[in-house]
């Protein structure tokens, strides 16, 4: 999908490069550039979220495989961090 908007907001902005437009055909491709871009916006922070995610699990699988005594000293220091 991320591709896909890609390419429409390049062949959009190649078409408003073209001269003799109209300025209502450019107000139209304006606004069809303002859609894609912001739907292309929204799948890239999906895809970071979902990355983050992902880290966020992986770091849990491996603070679960330390030692009982680490794995407490860590989640203190963790949690004094955040604060």
């Amino acid at each position: 999908m991320i591709a896909i908007e890609w390419d429409i907001v390049e062949e959009i902005r190649r078409q408003l490069n073209q001269p003799n437009m109209r300025i209502l055909d450019k107000a139209k491709l304006l606004n069809s550039l303002a859609y894609h871009t912001n739907a292309l916006n929204r799948l890239l922070v999906r895809k970071e979220h979902q990355e983050l995610e992902d880290d966020e699990t992986a770091i849990a699988e491996l603070i679960a495989k330390l030692p009982k005594k680490h794995r407490h000293r860590l989640m203190r220091q963790l949690k004094k961090w955040i604060q």
